[in-house]
């Protein structure tokens, strides 16, 4: 927004500041265009990329996200989710994109996959997920030993 909006007044201004008809309004407003055009390329671009070259996973034990190929990213237990958003815009919403944005007890900040499509059915994915980790959790710690010993925590 803020490179049309600086277009945009350069735009108007050019032709203020110098003879209307001369050949330099033309070349840099058509300069002024091509640069905008530019940097909302780039900026597009790069966002593209780096959605492309991003990786997530959902095992029965855990989430995992990489970004790019430095393995950078999010290693998360499904015990330890506190919550699941989706976070998507009005024109997202229409495409049923949007980004999961995933809470947990032990990170100050979010994790948060972008661009995800079916984003409802991948977060009821990972609620049921998280569920079923927590039900097998509670069920092995309600099992009672083997050899009749009892179990300690320390």
């Amino acid at each position: 927004m803020i490179i049309t909006a600086v277009a945009g007044y350069l735009l108007g201004a050019i032709p203020g500041w110098l003879d209307r008809k001369s050949l330099l309004v033309s070349v840099l407003c058509w300069s002024v265009l091509a640069v905008a055009l530019l940097l909302i390329l780039v900026m597009v671009g790069r966002r593209f990329v780096r959605w492309a070259r991003m990786h997530a996973a959902l095992t029965d034990r855990r989430i995992v996200i990489v970004y790019g190929r430095k393995k950078q990213g999010w290693d998360i237990p499904l015990l330890t989710i506190v919550d699941v958003v989706c976070d998507s815009g009005v024109l997202s919403q229409r495409f049923d994109t949007g980004s999961l944005v995933i809470r947990t007890n032990f990170a100050h900040l979010p994790a948060v996959i972008p661009d995800v499509p079916h984003i409802g059915q991948v977060r009821e994915a990972v609620l049921a997920a998280r569920a079923q980790a927590w039900s097998d959790y509670q069920r092995a710690w309600s099992m009672p030993s083997p050899t009749g010993d009892v179990w300690a925590a320390s």
